[in-house]
């Protein structure tokens, strides 16, 4: 009772309160709600200032990231429209918008193109949830498009000494038939003039 009396040790409550902000310092709070998506911090490890070893994200805003090449990233604009699919289930899929392209194509990065980020971001519509943080998908993104339109495979066409042309049958033999093209796609190449009803030769 007389010890409780006199109080706590002075000492014994300084050196708590400087233990406790020890604990604080140590004490690592993310400024958002999230899930931790990437972790690169080991006991033991030292720590490089200013380097990221935590990377949290918001799942209910999950949005795809895609490496373009230079020659795909100069026919995209920013706001275009595209279509995402899972590749182990391409019947779910959304509808998704460019959000940002990387320099100098677009909002991402600055003036200067070292250090960065070179993806293209597209945020997607609806409903998420059936998206994984890493899981793959497969991007479409819609340049032009026509309706009715007459169409080849692109090995059918070729093209030689500056010449564009397929190889049509004629009777018992072939010959080639100069073509002028439309669209051009991976899978689909429209074929504006050059053909009418003849039987093609596939290589």
């Amino acid at each position: 009772m007389e010890q409780l009396q006199q109080g706590v040790d002075s000492v014994l409550a300084i050196a708590v309160q400087q233990a406790q902000q020890v604990l604080d310092y140590s004490r690592i709070v993310a400024p958002v709600d999230g899930e931790v998506v990437s972790l690169s911090l080991y006991p033991g490890h030292p720590v490089e200032p200013f380097r990221t070893v935590i990377v949290i994200a918001d799942p209910s805003a999950i949005e795809v990231s895609a490496g373009l090449s230079d020659d795909q990233l100069k026919d995209v604009t920013e706001g275009q429209k595209a279509a995402v699919a899972l590749s182990v289930n391409p019947d779910t899929s959304w509808t998704g918008t460019i959000r940002r392209l990387p320099y100098p194509y677009g909002t991402g990065g600055s003036e200067s193109p070292v250090g960065a980020e070179s993806s293209t971001r597209i945020s997607l519509e609806g409903d998420v949830s059936d998206l994984r943080v890493g899981d793959l998908v497969h991007l479409t993104i819609v340049l032009d498009e026509k309706e009715n339109a007459f169409w080849l495979p692109p090995d059918a066409i070729r093209t030689f000494q500056g010449r564009t042309f397929v190889t049509v049958q004629d009777g018992e033999r072939q010959r080639r038939v100069d073509v002028e093209l439309g669209i051009e796609g991976l899978e689909q190449v429209e074929i504006l003039k050059g053909l009418e009803g003849q039987v093609i030769v596939a290589p």
